[in-house]
């Protein structure tokens, strides 16, 4: 994949023989390796060198496919996406990878069962154990599952988008939009780089957390473009602001004329973000944005428009807002989503807390006191959560302070001495040290 990439970035005959003598390896060797044989003595016990390790080889074909129009490498493509199953215990990264490159086929040969197939694969995961509260993966499946790891959250994040972009339903892109906030910014290190996460029923332990540079890492950095390409989205109808990220719309993807724009997002600090027309047709055009389940309302403000005259706001359905208008570059203007927090029951008399996209949870940095012998059986005062003042808010990269929040918290050890526990988006890590995080909280016992 990687010389496939670089081969579409600068083609060079060299570049482009090389990937042909690979496929041209994995055709050879196709018999054996779809052979009964082989899928049954590498089942999931050798976990990353399982029959994953065949079945990933999709991407690869599939995007050799398109390169070359060669048919051997669809067939082939074909036929291991026939063999592709999710097995108790195996390797979520190569799964994930294998139904990645299944969307590729569909994207080279237009074959809707692959494109039901890949939803099919992806409710599965979705309606499983296996979804986690932070919108991830685990690195195995269950019952192999006892920890996280950068690959497979890309690879679910990547996945997600891709249906999102293939069938416009609004699940895929509502869960993407929960992997991103949370689990992908959870998962990276301060380093920068992706790794593993060990967790539990109701949190994730410092313990045990490690980065993975020599995989995690390359493909935490494969899915920022797939992320990045999913915040606009160009149609015939207008320019779609889908995920309130910034962004820079790759000018190369966009036709001449056509409504562009960036984006710069201060959702963290105030709940805003910055649209800047780049560029515009000579007529009237329209921006749809979109309002998320998260936001209560979504509210446009003008801060510079270069030429006179109202857009016109009208509902465009599927909560979206639309606005129509002769744009101009240059042309600036804000989108504001009002937040708040959100307590939502999460098994056992427990409760999970988010404000606007992000999942809460208690850090062991901020509440050293919070974390003790048991600390599973503290508890919080519900419907007594406060929000803290900006001014309160330590300096920190990848600070959250809009979704600070304190809380009443009833220690187990002694009850009769009631504390304070700030909740913090988990989208934090990112800017700390590793530590210990709970996410799911007993309430104040009534009566």
């Amino acid at each position: 994949m990687g010389l496939l990439e670089y081969y579409r970035l600068a083609p060079q005959p060299a570049v482009l023989a090389a990937c042909k003598r690979l496929g041209d390896w994995l055709v050879r060797i196709a018999s054996l390796m779809l052979s009964d044989e082989i899928r049954e003595a590498f089942g999931a016990k050798h976990f990353a060198s399982s029959y994953i390790c065949w079945m990933q080889q999709t991407e690869g074909l599939a995007n050799l496919y398109m390169v070359t129009k060669d048919e051997r490498y669809r067939k082939l493509a074909e036929q291991v996406a026939a063999v592709i199953e999710r097995r108790p215990g195996d390797h979520v990264h190569g799964y994930l990878t294998s139904l990645r490159g299944v969307m590729d086929l569909y994207q080279a040969t237009g074959n809707a069962k692959y494109l039901a197939q890949c939803e099919d694969a992806w409710a599965d995961v979705a309606g499983s154990r296996d979804a986690l509260i932070t919108g991830g993966v685990p690195e195995g499946w269950s019952p192999n599952n006892h920890r996280t790891e950068g690959c497979g959250e890309c690879d679910w994040a990547r996945l997600t988008l891709m249906l999102w972009k293939a069938t416009q339903k609004k699940v895929y892109l509502e869960a993407a939009e929960r992997t991103v906030f949370n689990e992908l910014a959870f998962n990276q290190f301060s380093t920068g780089d992706f790794g593993h996460r060990l967790y539990t029923e109701t949190g994730l332990p410092g313990q045990g957390a490690a980065r993975a540079w020599w995989c995690c890492t390359l493909h935490g950095l494969r899915v920022f473009p797939d992320v990045e390409a999913s915040v606009f989205r160009p149609t015939t109808e207008g320019l779609w602001y889908d995920l309130p990220l910034d962004a820079r719309m790759p000018q190369w993807e966009t036709e001449a004329g056509a409504l562009q724009a960036v984006a710069a997002s201060t959702l963290a600090e105030n709940g805003t973000v910055q649209i800047i027309i780049t560029a515009a047709g000579t007529g009237p055009d329209s921006l749809f944005i979109r309002k998320p389940k998260w936001a209560e309302t979504v509210d446009i403000r003008t801060v510079k428009i270069r030429t006179s005259g109202s857009a016109r706001e009208y509902p465009a359905g599927d909560g979206y807002l639309g606005l129509e208008r002769v744009w101009t570059a240059g042309d600036v203007f804000d989108v504001k989503y009002a937040m708040s927090l959100r307590r939502e029951a999460a098994g056992e008399d427990r409760a999970a807390y988010s404000f606007g996209p992000w999942l809460l949870g208690a850090s062991l940095a901020d509440n050293p006191e919070y974390f003790n012998e048991l600390t599973l059986e503290n508890r919080l005062d519900r419907g007594k959560e406060r929000a803290i003042t900006s001014g309160l808010q330590p300096k920190r990269p990848f600070l959250v302070p809009i979704a600070a929040t304190e809380v009443t918290c009833i220690p187990a050890e002694y009850p009769d001495q009631p504390g304070r526990v700030v909740l913090r988006a988990i989208a934090e890590q990112t800017g700390l040290e590793t530590t210990g995080w709970e996410l799911r909280f007993l309430g104040v016992k009534q009566g």
